[in-house]
């Protein structure tokens, strides 16, 4: 959902991004669709392509699931000084970039 969360999006946009095939963005969607957690809707500029938002209850989730995850990678990570901690935890967040750096 993190995808999603940033903006809206488009499924073409959710596959590259996490590397899966169409029929696979489409089976989770709908699933997410059916927990009333994303919103499907035609994008403005191109309406045969279709978007996805998350719902209110999407947006409640997400928030509940990024405080969860937070709490228990500082829990565990209590061993690593404050700045080791944010190095890693922005590493997290930008894993290609961290690959990227480490292959240079």
């Amino acid at each position: 959902m993190d995808h999603i969360y940033s903006g809206d999006c488009l499924s073409s946009h959710l596959s590259k991004r996490l590397r899966v095939s169409m029929p696979t963005i489409t089976s989770v969607v709908d699933g997410l669709v059916a927990r009333g957690l994303v919103e499907r809707g035609p994008e403005a500029s191109d309406r045969p392509r279709v978007k996805f938002d998350l719902t209110p209850a999407g947006h409640r989730l997400y928030g509940y699931y990024r405080k969860t995850v937070e709490r228990r990678l500082s829990q565990a990570l209590a061993w690593l000084t404050e700045e080791q901690q944010r190095r890693l935890l922005l590493s997290l967040n930008d894993p290609e970039g961290v690959l990227d750096t480490a292959r240079d």
